[in-house]
């Protein structure tokens, strides 16, 4: 999948973050602050601006054999995992792999 995006430096490297977000999106940019925050680096896809072809490719990317609704912002960790709408405690759980107390 050939898409355009945005690299975004961070300490952190590892895992391979990718986020997919509307541009118009409240939760997304939250979204994107909780990864600067946590110092990781990531790719951002502002899935919106993309040409209609590629926004196509994306949603079948995310939806996967599900037929379901993408909700975003989008959480996609090394391809493998993959987290759908902002809920913080569960994003940190799974970028830091504990909750805070």
């Amino acid at each position: 999948m050939k898409i355009e995006y945005t690299e975004i430096d961070g300490q952190t490297k590892t895992p391979e973050i990718t986020l997919y977000s509307l541009s118009y999106c409240g939760a997304c940019n939250t979204a994107r602050e909780l990864l600067e925050s946590l110092g990781y680096g990531y790719r951002y896809v502002q899935v919106d601006l993309l040409p209609k072809d590629q926004i196509r490719e994306v949603r079948r990317y995310l939806q996967g054999e599900s037929a379901a609704k993408v909700m975003y912002p989008v959480l996609d960790i090394a391809g493998e995992d993959k987290i759908f709408g902002y809920v913080r405690l569960k994003w940190l759980d799974k970028l830091i792999g504990k909750i805070p107390a």
